[in-house]
C-alpha cells in the first residue's frame, strides 16, 4: 500500500510538470503564429532561420571549395561582357570583383578585353593583419571597395574594414 502512494503522489508531479510544459509551447507558438515582430521569440525564431540560410548557403565558402557569399546570378539573361558603345566616355573601365574564385582588380576596354589585372588576395597583400580579431578566415571572406586607378597604372582600393592598399602596375605592393 505504501508504495502505490508513493507512485501516485510522483505520477502526479509527472502529470503536472507535463502539462505546465505543453501550456508554455503552446503559448510560444500562439505568440509565433500571431506573427508580433517585436515578439522576443518571432525575434529569435527569425534570426535562427537566418543563420540555417546563411550556413546552409555557404557551407561551399566555409569548406573552401568556392568563393560563394560575395557571388550573385547576374540579373540579365546571358553571359560575358557587355559592350556600351558609348564614344563620349573613357574606353577603359576599372571593375572589382571575383575572377576566377579570387578576388582581384581588372582594366577592361569597353568590348570586355582585358588590359591589366591585379589579385587582391588579402593574405598576401596585408599578412601583418591576420592574426588580429575581425580579419577574414580566408581570402574569400572580404569585400574589396573604392577603387582608384593613376595615370601611372597604381591602383588603390579598400579592403572591407580592414585598410586601404596600394599596388603597382605590375601587383607590387606600395
Amino acid at each position: 500500500m505504501p508504495f502505490l502512494a508513493f507512485y501516485e503522489r510522483h505520477y502526479l508531479r509527472l502529470l503536472k510538470g507535463v502539462v505546465a510544459v505543453a501550456a508554455c509551447g503552446a503559448l510560444y507558438f500562439a505568440g509565433y503564429a500571431k506573427g508580433s515582430p517585436s515578439s522576443a521569440m518571432t525575434i529569435v525564431a527569425n534570426l535562427s532561420s537566418y543563420a540555417a540560410g546563411v550556413l546552409k548557403g555557404a557551407w561551399e565558402q566555409t569548406a573552401e571549395s568556392r568563393p560563394v557569399h560575395f557571388l550573385q546570378p547576374s540579373r540579365k539573361p546571358g553571359e560575358g561582357v557587355s559592350v556600351n558603345d558609348v564614344p563620349q566616355r573613357a574606353d577603359l573601365v576599372l571593375l572589382t570583383g571575383f575572377f576566377d574564385d579570387n578576388p582581384g582588380l581588372r582594366l577592361i576596354r569597353r568590348d570586355g578585353t582585358v588590359v591589366a589585372s591585379w589579385s587582391a588576395a588579402f593574405s598576401r597583400l596585408m599578412p601583418e593583419r591576420l592574426p588580429k580579431p575581425g580579419a577574414p578566415k580566408t581570402d574569400w571572406n572580404i569585400d574589396l571597395h573604392g577603387s582608384h586607378i593613376d595615370p601611372d597604372g597604381s591602383v588603390l582600393f579598400n579592403f572591407e574594414y580592414q585598410g586601404t592598399v596600394k599596388l603597382d602596375r605590375c601587383g607590387k605592393r606600395l
